[in-house]
C-alpha cells in the first residue's frame, strides 16, 4: 500500500489552495483506490515549522514523499528533502512544480531527491508509482528526470520523453478537497487577490493551464 505525504513548503507567498497537489492526489486515488493513503501538509497556510513536518513524517510513516516548490522556495524544498530522508530513509522522494521543471539538474544535485516531475504531474505520478510497484522501467515514464542508482551528486541526469500537455482537463477527477482544511484558506487574508474579497468564502478553480509569463 502506498502511503503518500505531499508537502508544500513554508513561504510568504499567497496562501491559496494547493490545487496541483490536490489534483495529483485525486488522480492517484482514481488509479489506486483503497490501496493508497494520501495526506497533504500545507506548511504555508498553517505556518508550520520543520519540527511540525518532522512530527507528521513520524506519525504518518509515508513510503512516498512528494514536495512542490517554486524556484524561490528551492531552499525550503531541499530542507524538506533532507528531513524526509532522515525520518523516512526508505521512502521515494519526488519534487515537482516550477523549480524542478525549470532547473532539474540543480534540483537533482541533491542526492536525497529520487525523481523530479517535470510539468504537469497527474499522469506522470500515476505512471511512476505504477512502474515502481511492478518493477517496470521508469525510463518509459514520460515527464521525469532522475540520476542513476549510484546516488552520486556528479552522476549524469537522465531525462525521459517530455510529457505532452494535458489538453482535456475534464478528464481529470475532481481535486481532493477533503485532504485540505478549507476553513484555513477561507480565514486567510493572503488567500484573496483583492481586499474586497477578504471576507468572502470562495476558492479558485483551473479553467486552463500554462503560465502567461
Amino acid at each position: 500500500m502506498y502511503r503518500i505525504l505531499f508537502i508544500r513548503t513554508p513561504s510568504r507567498l499567497p496562501r491559496t489552495l494547493p490545487l496541483g497537489l490536490m489534483s495529483i492526489a485525486a488522480a492517484l486515488r482514481q488509479r489506486w483506490g483503497g490501496d493508497v493513503a494520501i495526506r497533504i501538509l500545507d506548511m504555508r497556510v498553517h505556518e508550520l515549522s520543520p519540527e511540525d513536518a518532522r512530527a507528521e513524517l513520524v506519525a504518518f510513516k509515508p513510503n512516498v514523499v512528494g514536495i512542490t516548490a517554486l524556484s524561490l522556495e528551492a531552499h525550503a524544498a531541499h530542507e524538506m528533502l533532507a528531513l524526509a530522508r532522515e525520518m523516512c530513509p526508505d521512502a521515494v522522494t519526488l519534487l515537482g512544480g516550477p523549480y524542478p521543471t525549470a532547473t532539474p539538474e540543480l534540483a537533482l544535485a541533491d542526492e536525497r531527491l529520487d525523481y523530479a516531475v517535470l510539468g504537469e504531474g497527474e499522469e506522470t505520478a500515476v505512471e511512476l508509482l505504477e512502474a515502481l510497484a511492478t518493477g517496470a522501467d521508469v525510463g518509459q515514464v514520460a515527464g521525469l528526470a532522475y540520476r542513476d542508482r549510484s546516488g552520486s551528486q556528479s552522476a549524469e541526469v537522465t531525462f525521459t520523453a517530455p510529457r505532452a500537455p494535458m489538453m482535456d482537463l475534464e478528464s481529470l477527477p475532481w481535486p481532493a478537497y477533503d485532504l485540505v482544511d478549507m476553513e484555513a484558506y477561507f480565514s486567510q487574508l493572503h488567500t484573496h487577490l483583492a481586499p474586497q474579497q477578504a471576507h468572502a468564502r470562495y476558492a479558485p478553480v483551473f479553467t486552463s493551464r500554462g503560465c502567461p509569463y
